[in-house]
């Protein structure tokens, strides 16, 4: 069993927190940079802020076309690593309840598909979804597959049509019969507005406690805010933000280097069915999902990649000298965690909240 921290144990718990930088580059198979090929620019039309209005299947109702307006909600979506991935802000009303929702995707060049990356969490947390797909006809489609209550395999889709310079139709619609046929069971419709809104999320980078409430949710809390230093020679900058009413955190690292400078996006939850920290992360040089997980050990957290075949483990610790400084550690190992090297680390001070 995980051991439970208190709130005055949570800085203590971050003794060993990773976040995680590339373990190898991964050699590209044509020489047209990922981030600037016509397919990875497939969803700059909804960069920007938008209202969205939600209509919803009533389920207790046989009739599919009887749907019901379940409120409306403020959208935004900015393009970050150089244009190489999408992130999504959700903030709305869904019948009476309040709904916050995140997401993530990027062109895939390895798979030759979009990859997202999904977290809606309800207040006491959630998990991360993904789907894979693609555009065809001014349509994309994007799909994943889980299995009911019922155990039924169920295909789940989500769509983006009627896309205009100023709007937009959202559905996702579920298939239990091998996508031959589809129930569709949400709607959003999406308008363009005017820019309202001064950070590039919703609700950072002032900590909630509304939400996610159990302190082992809540132990990156201490890493909000603005770090620099230095990894040997080159300059490093992170800028952590909470989202989600403090369900999430992401972070934005830049590092200096030639001919421009390396950037990494991260987004990080606790799944509290699970009792584990699960993270994905992207960069501008190699746009492709890593995914890391991790659980406390003795006040510790511990995120781990899981390496390839043929490849080593990459683990990142931040070794905390005080609440405004840390040691960032990169290490990997190759036999299967049993050693670490050290590969590099870093300095970094908290230069602001």
């Amino acid at each position: 069993m995980l051991k439970r921290l208190t709130p005055t144990a949570l800085f203590a718990g971050l003794m060993l927190c990773l976040w995680i930088f590339p373990a190898t580059a991964q050699p590209r198979k044509d020489k047209t940079p990922a981030c600037t090929a016509p397919e990875a620019r497939q969803f700059d039309f909804w960069i920007g802020e938008w209202n969205v209005q939600n209509w919803q299947r009533n389920p207790q109702l046989p009739n599919d076309a009887t749907w019901y307006d379940t409120g409306v909600a403020t959208n935004r979506v900015y393009a970050i690593l150089d244009g190489c991935a999408i992130v999504e802000h959700w903030m709305g009303r869904l019948s009476y309840a309040t709904v916050h929702g995140f997401s993530v995707r990027a062109y895939d060049p390895e798979k030759d598909q979009w990859v997202l990356v999904l977290y809606w969490p309800q207040a006491n947390g959630g998990v991360f979804g993904t789907l894979e797909g693609i555009f065809q006809h001014g349509r994309g489609e994007f799909f994943n597959t889980y299995t009911n209550a019922q155990g039924q395999q169920v295909e789940n889709r989500y769509s983006f049509s009627d896309i205009s310079p100023d709007g937009f139709r959202w559905d996702a619609a579920t298939s239990t019969d091998s996508r031959i046929t589809w129930k569709p069971g949400w709607i959003m419709e999406f308008t363009r507005r005017d820019s309202l809104l001064d950070l590039p999320l919703f609700n950072g980078p002032t900590l909630s406690y509304d939400w996610c409430t159990d302190p082992k949710a809540r132990t990156f809390d201490p890493f909000a805010g603005e770090w620099t230093g230095t990894q040997g020679e080159a300059a490093v900058t992170v800028k952590a933000y909470p989202i989600l009413n403090g369900c999430a955190m992401i972070d934005f690292t830049e590092i200096e280097a030639e001919p421009r400078p390396y950037k990494r996006f991260r987004v990080r939850a606790y799944d509290a069915n699970r009792e584990i920290w699960v993270q994905y992360a992207i960069d501008n040089q190699n746009p492709v999902f890593e995914r890391a997980e991790g659980v406390f050990i003795e006040g510790s957290v511990s995120l781990l990649t899981q390496a390839e075949e043929g490849k080593p483990i990459i683990r990142e610790s931040w070794l905390p000298s005080s609440r405004e400084a840390v040691l960032w550690k990169r290490e990997s190992s190759t036999d299967g965690g049993a050693t670490w090297t050290t590969i590099s680390e870093a300095e970094l001070t908290k230069v602001k909240l």
